[in-house]
């Protein structure tokens, strides 16, 4: 059985991509729409950054999901055809696109308003995410637990069900100390940088397009 899984925010790099931009016209075509669509040179900013821009939520969106898309459509020209898609956070849409749910057209404009709304949650609460490597949930939770006196610390993904991957987000003024209880326990960590991450309170009640009507 194949099943095709698209990533979320964070796995994005400067350049990715460029070589099947290079390659294959249906790619290219696929990123001419996407400028067109997004009304900015995508293509430009994911192969050649710079880094800060591309990690800015609002370029990061759709670069990730413009990537998947590519990336979608050459594996089913070679034959790869998905029984079943799915996707983490972001990948969602990808994933609604590549089973046919979703028009690419009409995901990326939903993608790009999500990260703007996302961009807009995280200036009014700045805020970061971190994935610990090798913690059980109990570790992360007494992490965050023992962090929180800086300000919000929780956990946000229990990607495991051993040791494993687990991200927690809170606000800037706590990451410090967050960093210190992973340091000192030995733990490995990657810090998700700037706001927009999805799975924070702060980000727990979206707005403006995405807010349903009746205000719930």
């Amino acid at each position: 059985m194949a099943v095709f899984l698209f990533p979320g925010q964070g796995s994005q790099q400067v350049g990715m991509g460029h070589d099947l931009y290079k390659a294959y016209p249906e790619v290219r075509e696929l990123y001419d729409t996407a400028g067109t669509i997004l009304e900015f040179d995508l293509a430009q900013v994911t192969f050649k950054g710079p880094e800060e821009r591309l990690r800015d939520t609002r370029i990061t969106q759709p670069a990730l999901f413009v990537h998947s898309l590519a990336v979608d459509l050459l594996l089913k020209e070679q034959g790869a055809c998905p029984e079943a898609t799915a996707g983490h956070s972001l990948g969602e849409y990808s994933a609604a696109v590549s089973a046919g749910a979703m028009d690419f057209a009409d995901a990326l404009r939903v993608v790009k308003v999500r990260g703007e709304e996302m961009s807009r949650a995280g200036e009014r609460a700045p805020g970061a995410m971190a994935a610990v490597m090798g913690a059980t949930n109990e570790q992360v939770r007494m992490i965050c637990e023992n962090a929180s006196s800086a300000g919000i610390v929780v956990p946000a993904n229990l990607n495991s069900p051993g040791p494993g991957r687990r991200a927690g987000s809170g606000s800037y003024g706590s990451r410090y100390g967050c960093h210190q209880r992973t340091s000192a326990d030995n733990l490995r960590k990657r810090i998700f940088s700037r706001n927009g991450r999805a799975g924070q309170p702060q980000q727990s009640r979206p707005g403006g397009p995405f807010r349903q009507p009746g205000g719930h």
